[in-house]
């Protein structure tokens, strides 16, 4: 049996979840550096017990499609480097 018709899955944190469910996506549509900036947020969201949330996440990044498949979180034109 393969490991796809086993049921296999991995857990998610809810945060990503969460942006997933918002945008309707899938996470293998996100771009690898997408997803480094999701799992960014996350880690800073934890270390420093801050409550971010994606309305937050979405007043710097905006999620761009390329293509069908493809979806890449880039910066919003106006928003300087901390």
């Amino acid at each position: 049996m393969a490991i796809c018709e086993g049921g296999l899955r991995f857990p998610l944190h809810h945060f990503l979840r969460e942006l997933l469910a918002q945008f309707s996506l899938v996470l293998h549509y996100f771009a690898i550096n997408s997803y480094r900036i999701v799992m960014s947020v996350i880690a800073l969201k934890e270390l420093h017990n801050l409550k971010f949330t994606i309305a937050d996440l979405l007043y710097t990044y905006i999620m761009a499609k390329h293509g069908r498949t493809s979806v890449d979180i880039c910066r919003r034109v106006g928003i300087r480097n901390l």
